[in-house]
């Protein structure tokens, strides 16, 4: 039996089904550094945060805070781009077999 035209993978649908396993896992790497960094950063809002302490600096808190957030929300990006990576990988299901 044949395979319909609409069935057919283009080249570049192969290419990228190929290498979506790899490139989910180089997202993952990347978003677990971005939250590593972002932990990081973390520390730095919780101890110049504290008020009425000799070492608080809200204008530093307020700093590791943006940048905390742009780590986390890149971390979140890129797990949702491994995500589609991964779904990109798995091969498609086969049509059903109709009659006619």
């Amino acid at each position: 039996m044949s395979r319909k035209f609409s069935q057919m993978e283009t080249p570049e649908q192969q290419y990228a089904r190929r290498n979506a396993g790899h490139l989910a896992q180089i997202a993952n790497r990347q978003a677990s550094r971005s939250e590593r960094e972002a932990e990081r950063h973390q520390m730095d809002v919780d101890v110049y945060g504290r008020q009425g302490r000799d070492y608080s600096d809200p204008q530093a808190a307020d700093r590791a805070a943006k940048t905390r957030d742009k780590h986390l929300s890149r971390a979140a990006r890129l797990r949702d781009d491994a995500a589609r990576q991964e779904r990109l990988a798995t091969p498609p299901k086969k049509p059903k077999r109709r009659w006619l």
